[in-house]
């Protein structure tokens, strides 16, 4: 995030830079346009998503892997913590996480104003899953 933050600024001084040859042009219009739409493109890509995918990389590449992050990471995360599972089930203490999530999941009682997609699929994953 704070890598796209510093392209966003770029964009923004180089617009700036410009202005101060074309004066026609204003900057409060751009400005605002321009954090309107970093702000949607930001909330729009799934940050989560990468974190999980470059975790398990990471996990593939040197053996190591923090089980407590992905699963404190929204369902996004236990999606993550599933594929691993998939791919490597003796992995030590992931069953224990994975056990723990599928008990909350099934007394988890969600009204229809709390509905997320990916809470949904992690939870037909997890009772999908025989841990026992």
């Amino acid at each position: 995030m704070a890598h796209s933050f510093m392209i966003f600024l770029v964009v923004i001084f180089m617009y700036t830079l410009i202005k101060i040859w074309i004066e026609k042009l204003s900057l409060f219009h751009f400005y605002f346009i321009s954090a309107l739409l970093y702000y949607t493109v930001m909330n729009v890509i799934n940050v989560e998503h990468i974190i999980v995918t470059k975790n398990i990389e990471r996990y593939e590449q040197s053996g190591k892997i923090d089980l407590h992050y992905l699963n404190s990471l929204s369902d996004t995360g236990i999606l993550g913590l599933l594929e691993l599972y998939e791919e490597n089930p003796q992995l030590p203490g992931l069953k224990n996480v994975l056990l723990e999530r599928k008990n909350e999941s099934n007394l988890s009682n969600n009204s229809w104003q709390s509905y997320n997609l990916k809470r949904v699929q992690a939870n037909e994953e997890l009772r999908k899953l025989h841990l026992e």
